[in-house]
């Protein structure tokens, strides 16, 4: 359960335990008991060794999560549901095994009840459209951060699940092909949902996506690189803040993918249709014509990479001149960066 959802109906969210990743959904129930002090609160989740298919279980949660309200303490179809779906994870480090649930029979789940349906704004279908029209033109310098593998915080009040999306949308910024250019490069951990107790672990990630709805994690700067409340995007960093802005690059990027976002906005209204795969695409050819025009620069005789290499990536030679150097020195790339001709400077947009 979230900081602060005590107040809420109903909320859900996504988290990291270990190497396993996890959704939970929770319900309030108002109950005459003072035992209870006037509330029942229940919380179900399962872990999956995957992220990518949480969503899927949570009509399953929304519906068993109510029933434990109504029958506490009655953990059948539970028992009966984690012995069909148990799979065992063998863990090299000390040759011992755990339990989890798998994720690739989420088909047979049952569909959620009428009484939960307004949920189904929130579902993964629509998710990428709403993160896009949410930063707008900020999407860019949010994939710049992402792009860089900067520790990244979301920030939001309780209720906590739509902001468990956009840890997940920002992920999808970065994904590219290039094989090998990451290898050696440690991953970038979605946490998903952290509070106060988690602050020991975040202090040893290099890089995450999280988010959280812990407003003292603002005072903590050492902890995040970069710190989304709301659409604001805010860092304590000085080698941060010249990419920190919106140039015209960018808003010509986000027209075009602006025009997709309204070209799919319809048919998100059909939930068979995922728009995460058209948004991916995107970014996906953005990234690998960024690697590709580095790599070919760092093969020329001279690796320089000229404001005509720059246009063509979709960056703004001058503006975003700093955030192109740290891509190169975060990826290994050894280009040299062509100087500006005294006499006609690049204008700064």
């Amino acid at each position: 359960m979230v900081s602060g959802g005590h107040r809420l109906h109903s909320d859900f969210l996504y988290f990291k335990k270990d190497n396993l990743y996890g959704i939970s959904c929770f319900e309030n129930m108002p109950v005459e008991s003072q035992l209870e002090r006037g509330a029942r609160m229940k919380s179900v989740g399962i872990l999956t060794t995957s992220y990518r298919n949480l969503h899927c279980h949570k009509p399953f949660l929304e519906i068993q999560v109510r029933k434990l309200l109504e029958d506490p303490g009655n953990y059948d179809i539970l028992e009966d549901f984690y012995e069909k779906k148990k799979g065992v994870l063998h863990e090299q480090s000390d040759n011992s095994s755990s339990t989890y649930l798998t994720a690739d029979s989420t088909r047979s789940y049952p569909s959620a009840t009428d009484g939960h349906s307004h949920l189904k704004n929130l579902h993964p279908a629509g998710c990428f459209l709403q993160f896009v029209q949410f930063f707008r033109e900020r999407i860019f310098i949010l994939w710049k951060f992402a792009l860089l593998r900067k520790r990244i915080l979301f920030y939001s009040s309780p209720p906590i699940g739509a902001v468990c999306y956009r840890v997940y949308c920002a992920m999808c910024l970065v994904e590219h092909g290039i094989a090998g250019l990451s290898e050696s490069l440690v991953p970038i951990q979605p946490l998903f949902y952290v509070n106060v107790a988690d602050i020991e672990s975040i202090e040893e990630e290099i890089s995450y996506i999280a988010c959280t709805t812990e407003k003292i994690f603002e005072t903590k700067t050492r902890l995040f690189d970069v710190y989304i409340d709301k659409e604001k995007l805010l860092t304590h960093s000085p080698t941060l803040k010249n990419i920190n802005h919106v140039n015209s690059s960018d808003r010509n990027k986000f027209k075009k993918l602006n025009k997709i976002s309204v070209g799919t906005s319809k048919k998100t209204e059909d939930d068979s249709f995922d728009d995460e795969d058209t948004f991916i695409v995107f970014f996906r050819e953005l990234n690998e014509r960024l690697f590709r025009t580095l790599l070919e620069a760092s093969a020329s005789h001279d690796r320089r990479l000229t404001a005509n290499h720059m246009r063509s990536i979709g960056l703004h030679p001058r503006a975003d001149r700093d955030f192109i150097s740290r891509v190169a020195e975060t990826y290994n790339i050894d280009v040299v960066l062509a100087t500006e001709h005294p006499c006609c400077p690049l204008l700064f947009d």
